[in-house]
């Protein structure tokens, strides 16, 4: 082979490997910039994983299921490009199929909450008990780093979950009133722990966009306290429409107390409705004594869960303290009837069948909600929930 042969030759290999490394370097930057979640679960084999991906820009649109395998604790999962998603990956092993109603539970600790946008690549570590996960670590963005931590704090709080729910259930089927009402306040515990976390997060936080998704998963009362505190910045984040939603809440909240003027220190609007006997009875009659009223529902979890600590202050006050509750959204009226008669409540209850003519005067939107009337009927507080230092406030009213 003569040197021109030769140098034609070696000038077709050198463009080969050319060809071939720029190839290779493509791969690698298209691979770079993939829209992906890899991630490595330590004591997990194999397992079969469904992924809800959601978009954030849009709560109406429905989310997309998708079905992956992990294969010796690692996964991979290619995520839409198009805007930013809220990914849920829910971990079959932990479905509960021995239950004692006979329907499948799924801990909470079964799922990661991971957020992404256009070109992200997160990956994330992490742990497995018997019921879910421990020891999160998400990578790839400071949002997913930040929220990590959140994950965690909220494994802890529902490291029991398992094994409450199952107890509940079974107290229901037994109908083991006591233990049922157990079961409601640990179930509660556990709500209340996870809106103390969030809270507090986003009021250390106000400059963080993490706040923002915390905060429209908060009850609008919260929404009402922070939200004109939030940096510009996290008011326009990725979870801007999920804040922007908050608001509307909120503001559907706050409006029908604004135009009846139903606030602390206003008169409480009167109103008229019949006790399981048929009596009329109106708010008014009760002047002279302090009143709780309380909105409540047989239907309602935190409601019952309540209930104990409602009788140990009416046994306490009842020379001082009256209190009406407000049967709302009942079924029928025969199953408040045997509500009132179960638990036991010896107070004065009244079932409210027209949620327009009550409800509307006092914005009444979250049960239970707790209105409370000085001798006078003037409003001096109202509570939305179970829970909190309610019973510090009215003890601080009546003992003063």
């Amino acid at each position: 082979m003569n040197v021109k042969n030769k140098f034609y030759r070696n000038c077709g290999i050198l463009l080969f490997v050319a060809i071939i490394c720029t190839q290779m370097i493509c791969a690698q930057m298209i691979c770079a910039q993939s829209n992906t979640v890899t991630g490595y679960v330590e004591g997990l084999s194999n397992d079969t994983v469904m992924v809800m991906s959601r978009p954030l820009d849009n709560s109406n649109q429905r989310p997309v299921f998708d079905t992956i395998f992990v294969k010796n604790g690692r996964l991979e999962y290619i995520f839409p490009d198009d805007r930013a998603y809220a990914l849920q990956f829910v971990f079959f092993q932990f479905f509960v199929h021995d239950t004692p109603n006979g329907r499948p539970f799924l801990s909470e600790n079964a799922s990661l909450f991971i957020f992404t946008e256009p070109k992200d690549r997160i990956s994330f570590n992490c742990s497995i008990n018997s019921t879910g996960f421990i020891n999160v670590n998400i990578s790839g963005s400071q949002l997913n780093h930040d929220f990590s931590t959140i994950q965690n704090e909220m494994l802890k709080i529902n490291e029991n979950q398992v094994e409450e729910e199952m107890a509940l259930e079974q107290a229901s089927i037994d109908k083991n009133k006591e233990a049922e009402e157990t079961g409601w306040e640990k179930r509660f515990d556990r709500i209340i722990a996870q809106n103390e976390l969030y809270c507090n997060y986003v009021r250390e936080n106000l400059d963080n966009p993490l706040s923002a998704f915390l905060l429209s998963q908060q009850s609008v009362d919260s929404v009402g306290m922070y939200y004109d505190k939030l940096g510009v910045n996290v008011r326009n984040s990725i979870f801007r429409h999920l804040l922007d939603g908050a608001v509307t809440r909120y503001q559907d909240y706050i409006n029908p107390l604004k135009a009846k003027k139903v606030f602390v220190g206003d008169k409480a609007p009167d109103f008229t409705l019949e006790d399981s006997d048929g009596k009329s009875i109106s708010l008014s009659s009760l002047r002279g004594k302090y009143v709780i009223i309380d909105f409540w529902g047989s239907w309602c979890g935190p409601c019952i869960v309540g209930m104990p600590k409602m009788k140990s202050a009416y046994e306490m006050y009842k020379n001082k303290l009256e209190i009406l509750g407000v049967a709302c959204r009942e079924r029928t009226i025969d199953v408040w009837r045997d509500a009132v008669k179960q638990h036991e409540l010896p107070w004065t209850n009244v079932y409210n069948d027209n949620l327009s003519a009550v409800n509307e005067k006092y914005g009444i939107d979250t049960y239970p909600t707790k209105i409370v009337i000085d001798p006078e009927g003037t409003i001096i507080f109202r509570t939305r929930g179970e829970g909190g230092n309610f019973y510090d406030k009215l003890k601080s009213v009546i003992e003063k």
